[in-house]
């Protein structure tokens, strides 16, 4: 029920055409989506109105700002629908890029999703990695 929901919503954003409207709609709901790793939400908006992707959220784009709040499905997603790897470039409003966000701690809310400090750890080493690894490719 929910996904019809969304297409629906997608739909009638996209037949207003109106790119304001779908900027200020889309972009408020993929914000709130990449906090709660929603990335069915997410894949229908970027499918509906693919600029979206360019939308900043809390200063940083899309796939930054997945990096920052450790949402790996969300992560994926934006990398492989992306086709490119300009987004392991791109810096957020304070001059910060993917390797700089994965060196951050991570949130609360997502570091506490394992126990132990040595697995907390290790999964913020892997986050580090996966940056590092994109980075290599600019180089």
């Amino acid at each position: 029920m929910s996904r019809l929901l969304v297409d629906r919503i997608c739909k009638i954003i996209i037949e207003k055409g109106k790119h304001d409207i779908a900027w200020s709609i889309l972009g408020s709901t993929i914000s709130t989506a990449v906090s709660y790793g929603t990335h069915e939400l997410i894949e229908k908006c970027l499918l509906t109105y693919p600029g979206i992707i360019w939308h900043r959220i809390g200063g940083c784009y899309l796939f930054l700002a997945a990096i920052k709040q450790r949402q790996e499905r969300v992560y994926n997603l934006v990398y492989q629908m992306s086709r490119h790897k300009i987004f392991a470039a791109v810096e957020s409003h304070d001059g910060e890029n993917a390797l700089h966000m994965a060196a951050k701690l991570a949130p609360s809310h997502r570091l506490n999703v394992v126990t132990g400090a040595a697995l907390q750890m290790q999964r913020e080493l892997q986050w580090f990695q996966v940056s590092f690894n994109i980075s290599e490719f600019l180089v």
